[in-house]
């Protein structure tokens, strides 16, 4: 009858460690922020650009960002490395509305942040720049972005191929 409950009592103890451990799987997976960007043209909300969006359950926390022009890093400027960017594509910066995270910035649930976007109040001069951004947007720019979530789970996404993975 002993070994009858000290067996009975081990596999309650195996249980309960299991059920802990999956809740806290559970808990990181609920809070995990899920990281999109695209090109956008929608005319409905003036958006000509390149945005980001959280469209997970936590809030992203960011640890770095490169952005890359044909393959090739730019060059971090006070005005961001996206701004490096448009400059290295040979568009003019004036005809765009310019952002881009900071490290320790945050990316909360549900926003929608602009990384280039084209300036509604820009000359009609920037109207091919604006065409070339949409170009480009596929085919020369890319960027990695490297964030936590609130457990301090760290992920990569990836522009260019609108993928996140776990680090």
């Amino acid at each position: 009858m002993d070994k009858l409950a000290l067996t009975v009592a081990a596999l309650a103890l195996g249980a309960t460690i299991w059920q802990g451990q999956a809740q806290i799987k559970h808990n990181h997976v609920s809070v995990e922020p899920r990281i999109t960007s695209y090109f956008s043209n929608n005319g409905n909300k003036d958006q000509w650009g390149i945005y980001a969006f959280n469209n997970g359950m936590g809030n992203a926390f960011v640890e770095s960002l490169e952005v890359y022009v044909d393959g090739k890093a730019v060059a971090d400027h006070p005005y961001g490395k996206f701004f490096s960017a448009v400059n290295a594509l040979g568009l003019d910066p004036l005809c765009f509305l310019i952002g881009g995270p900071r490290p320790n910035d945050a990316f909360q649930v549900g926003s929608e942040e602009r990384l280039i976007e084209a300036n509604p109040k820009a000359p009609k001069t920037c109207a091919l720049s604006n065409l070339m951004l949409q170009k480009y947007a596929n085919e020369r720019v890319d960027y990695e972005l490297v964030f936590k979530s609130i457990y301090g789970d760290r992920f990569k996404y990836r522009y260019s191929k609108n993928s996140q993975v776990a680090l």
